[in-house]
């Protein structure tokens, strides 16, 4: 597996893998209604939250299998792994990198419920659980943190 950068020219397959693995894996722990609202990525607002943000992309055999990004202050906001290629070490690499990224003491991120043991695995912590709105839609999420 290979980590790279993230430029404009791969967000089509970016945002069809994240649509694609809303859809397939977080279908378990969010109703039909939350995995389409959350899944209807608005395009625009990618482009410009992406200059905001450093991204990465987990490449196997030639195939774009994960995506990451995080802030400058830390903040991981996109955080997904191909349906076909969890639980394979891909997830624990992409943050590794964000984390060698980020120079500062504290990581945070916004877990869904799916993510959530993932992250507390790598050692993040619960801060709080809370219920977002996303297009009229309510989702709960965990803010998380891990201090360093």
């Amino acid at each position: 597996m290979e980590i790279i950068n993230y430029t404009k020219k791969h967000q089509q397959v970016v945002l069809q893998l994240i649509k694609q693995t809303i859809q397939i894996v977080n279908q378990a722990d969010y109703s039909l209604e939350q995995v389409t609202t959350w899944s209807a990525i608005d395009e625009e607002r990618w482009e410009q939250d992406m200059h905001q943000k450093m991204g990465k992309l987990a490449i196997l055999n030639q195939q774009i299998v994960g995506f990451a990004d995080i802030t400058t202050d830390g903040y991981i906001d996109y955080f997904f792994v191909h349906h076909a290629f969890q639980r394979q070490g891909i997830a624990k690499e992409l943050l590794r990198q964000l984390e060698l990224m980020h120079k500062g003491e504290k990581l945070t991120v916004a877990a869904s419920i799916t993510a959530r043991p993932f992250f507390e695995s790598q050692g993040y912590q619960v801060v709080q659980q809370n219920e977002v709105q996303v297009r009229g839609v309510s989702f709960i999420n965990f803010l998380m943190k891990k201090q360093r």
